[in-house]
């Protein structure tokens, strides 16, 4: 239909544009994973006990800082990606995966991956519903 979207074909394909670029065009994985390589987010909050409301990490280098209203951390959903985090406090801080569907190594679907003292770790996604620690 006229001004409608055809979503029948099986092999869109979409331009790339360049980082920094602040169209509200649909944006390809290549353009959000390299987006994404290049950005550092300082002073987390970690807060919230679910992934449900746990804090978005939403750049490949999370520093977190702060413990407030709860102490989860929630992973982005794009596959292929390597997140790293950082803890700056003693406290421990829950690790969340994307969904509840999803799951970090061999902890249960949805449960959180425990992040101990003031310390350092990566999760890479390899499949739509897992992470893994490395």
């Amino acid at each position: 239909s006229e001004g409608g979207l055809d979503i029948s074909a099986t092999n869109v394909t979409v331009p790339t544009p360049s980082v920094g670029d602040n169209s509200t065009n649909v944006a390809t994985t290549e353009f959000v994973n390299t987006a994404m390589e290049l950005t550092v987010t300082d002073n987390i909050i970690a807060k919230g006990s679910t992934f449900n409301n746990a804090t978005a990490l939403t750049s490949k280098v999370n520093i977190i800082t702060t413990i407030s209203g709860g102490n989860g951390v929630e992973l982005p959903s794009l596959p292929g990606i390597l997140i790293r985090v950082v803890k700056k406090t003693s406290s421990n801080i829950s690790v969340y995966p994307y969904s509840q569907t999803s799951n970090i190594d061999s902890i249960n679907t949805g449960l959180p991956f425990t992040l101990n003292g003031s310390t350092t770790a990566e999760f890479i996604k390899v499949s739509d519903v897992l992470w893994r620690s490395v």
